[in-house]
Formats: structure tokens, C-alpha cells, sequence
């Protein structure tokens, strides 16, 4: 289902054990951002894309 490929930052936060501000300070990262989709005032994250994010941070990039 759609809801279930999608996370919030607030989801994300609680999955890696984060603080939301941290969360969203990778969205807003310019050199290394995490991609997500911003519906009006909401990010959206897939979860691939947190995979990937995550797969990048561990290989240095």
C-alpha cells in the first residue's frame, strides 16, 4: 500500500533511535541531502530512499 512505502520524519526519528530536528536537518542537508518529498508543510520519505541514505552514510559518500 502507498502509506506503507512512505515515512515521516517523525517515523524515521523513531526507527533510528534520532531526534525529529536531526531528521530533518538531513532532508535540508545540501551536500548529502536525504531525498523526500515536501506536500505543503510535510515530508514524505520512501523508504528506499532512507535505505539508500543509510547504505551511503555507511560507505562514506
Amino acid at each position: 500500500m502507498a502509506e506503507d512505502r512512505f515515512l515521516t520524519p517523525n517515523e524515521i526519528a523513531e526507527i533510528l533511535k534520532v531526534k525529529t530536528v536531526t531528521v530533518r536537518s538531513w532532508l535540508n542537508n545540501d551536500e548529502h541531502p536525504l531525498n523526500g518529498a515536501k506536500m505543503g508543510k510535510l515530508w514524505r520519505i520512501e523508504k528506499g530512499d532512507l535505505e539508500k541514505y543509510i547504505q551511503e552514510q555507511k560507505e562514506g559518500k
